[in-house]
């Protein structure tokens, strides 16, 4: 959904020219970046996950030829800058101040582009009134960051039209084409791959992301280990409903957004990062199962295991009881890790903290959701390793914290193993509850201390919840 809202803004592009390629990733980008330079901007959509800005032949600007592929992976993101005649720069997107977190600070791809063209004037100021007032008789800047997967590259016509052939399954698609739920079903049937797998095939079911697979699959009633083949008409019609469902409440809640921010959904969510279900109030699985290996949230009370057999983990030969405090809300925290490659250069990547288990969602990419609610929690937060002490491995070197996210008996515990796996160390982790209201209130103070030192652009902040590792953290 957001792909497709950030299509709708960044129309402002059209009818201007590609001015010059001020900075690139590579010599080799720069170089098919330059290629367009001269070229007019003719058109501007989203498939799935891929944006592509698309501009005109240089003998026949009627004509669309190749363009731009962007693919914002999951802290990518942009920003358009303008400078009027008169006043102050404006700057608006995911990236602009107030947005999603840079972890650097340059972009990684400036373009800049001409004024509109005079004789399309009054059609750019009206698709422009929806990003930020930009006037068309001013040239401006496109800024490109690249975290985490995000890709920008030079797509040939030859691609552009086979991404265009998938548009019919695109679960994101515009609300008035027709999504061809009958040849759908026929093909998906046919294969022998895994729910949360196939569903997540960008070349069949474009747009399905992490998160709207969860919520479809919970709202189906789906388990997410079963077959595409083992689903009936019936569930399939099911599932693919859920799906679009979601996925059109957030597209809805996206088009709220006039500068490309809080385009976020935890407060849309049913299933993905709750610790009990939203239905039953059972405890909530999370697993990481699969060839993609992504994460996936269910219920095993609401989406039914069939006919499969749990697994029995190995047992560890030590155990550690945790005494851990009660976030503010009087509850015990869950056991986050901080996400690798995300912290800013402060040398955090994957150092575990706790957390108030009701926030959900992440500000990272553009800020959240952009609305209160309980899904934001009491804002809690502690290192681990400052409110208990955890033991180094046979090697003398800091343990490496993971958790079991196979469907066994097992699932959710977590435990300590070598970092390097040069030793055989192991160790389960026993969570403990701690009421004491003096270390809660002593360990929340310290993570303040701390993130007032730790802000994206070197000054200080009184606000844990807009601390770095919050934005780039995810459940272990």
């Amino acid at each position: 959904p957001k792909y497709h809202r950030h299509a709708e803004l960044l129309r402002v592009l059209l009818r201007r020219r590609l001015k010059a390629v001020l900075r690139a990733e590579s010599a080799q980008q720069a170089a098919d970046f330059r290629s367009l330079v001269g070229c007019r901007a003719c058109e501007v959509f989203a498939v799935g996950k891929e944006l592509f800005l698309l501009f005109g032949i240089r003998w026949d600007e009627q004509r669309r030829g190749g363009g731009l592929r962007f693919h914002f992976g999951h802290g990518g993101g942009y920003m358009v800058e303008q400078k009027p005649s008169h006043g102050d720069v404006v700057r608006w997107g995911p990236k602009s101040p107030g947005g999603g977190h840079c972890k650097h600070g340059s972009a990684a791809v400036v373009l800049e582009f001409s004024e509109a063209e005079e004789a399309e004037t009054d059609k750019a100021e009206t698709v422009s009134d929806s990003a930020s007032s930009t006037d068309p008789r001013t040239g401006l800047r496109l800024l490109l960051w690249s975290d985490l997967g995000s890709s920008f590259s030079l797509a040939p016509p030859e691609y552009v039209h086979a991404v265009e052939a998938r548009s019919a399954f695109d679960i994101n698609a515009d609300r008035d084409k027709r999504f061809a739920l009958d040849d759908a079903i026929r093909m998906f049937q046919a294969s022998e791959e895994l729910i949360v797998d196939f569903i997540m095939d960008q070349s069949r079911l474009p747009g399905v992301g992490n998160i709207i697979k969860c919520e479809g699959l919970f709202m189906a009633g789906i388990f997410p280990l079963r077959r595409a083949s083992e689903l009936t008409d019936t569930e399939w019609r099911g599932l693919l409903e859920e799906l679009y469902h979601f996925s059109d409440l957030w597209y809805k809640h996206c088009q709220r957004s006039e500068d490309g921010q809080n385009m976020g959904c935890c407060h849309l969510m049913r299933i993905y990062g709750h610790k009990v279900c939203s239905r039953c109030s059972c405890p909530v699985s999370l697993i990481k199962e699969g060839r993609r290996q992504r994460i996936t949230y269910f219920c095993p009370h609401c989406q039914p295991i069939p006919n499969f057999r749990l697994t029995t983990e190995r047992a560890h030969r030590q155990e550690l009881a945790l005494q851990l405090p009660l976030c503010m809300c009087g509850i015990p925290p869950v056991l986050l890790q901080v996400r690798a490659g995300n912290y800013a250069g402060y040398g955090e990547d994957r150092r575990p903290y706790l957390s108030c288990q009701r926030r959900r969602g992440s500000s990272y990419d553009d800020g959240g959701c952009g609305i209160p609610g309980p899904w934001d929690g009491c804002g809690f937060h502690a290192w681990l390793d400052e409110v208990a002490e955890l033991p180094a491995c046979y090697c003398q070197k800091p343990a490496l914290l993971r958790r079991v996210m196979s469907v066994s008996k097992e699932n959710g515990r977590y435990f300590l193993r070598c970092a390097s796996r040069s030793c055989k160390f192991r160790c389960w982790l026993k969570l403990a509850e701690d009421t004491c209201a003096e270390a809660t209130r002593n360990s929340s103070g310290r993570w303040r201390r701390h993130a007032a030192t730790h802000t994206s652009d070197g000054g200080s902040s009184s606000h844990p919840e807009t601390s770095s590792s919050e934005k780039d953290s995810q459940p272990l």
